[in-house]
């Protein structure tokens, strides 16, 4: 919980430093896998169905497949950027 509450406080003190009303994409998928990541530390395996673990695991997977996407676009611009 320390971890996303910090991840959001970063995002926007990037926000407000650069003066967007647009927060980035990046960073609230970001959150949103700190959270997943909160969700499984505090999992009781013993009282938790398996289509609830299931569905979690291709939340995860899905936002990990949007960050990485993400990621990869924006490495792309700032290699253009530079030559």
């Amino acid at each position: 919980m320390v971890l996303t509450a910090l991840e959001f406080k970063h995002t926007l003190l990037v926000v407000k430093h650069h003066r967007r009303a647009i927060v980035q994409v990046r960073a609230v998928v970001l959150i949103a896998l700190l959270a997943l990541v909160r969700r499984f530390i505090i999992l009781d395996l013993y009282q938790t169905t398996p289509s609830v673990i299931a569905a979690l695991a291709g939340a995860a997977l899905a936002l990990g497949a949007v960050f990485w996407l993400v990621g990869n676009h924006d490495s792309r611009g700032e290699d253009d950027l530079q030559e």
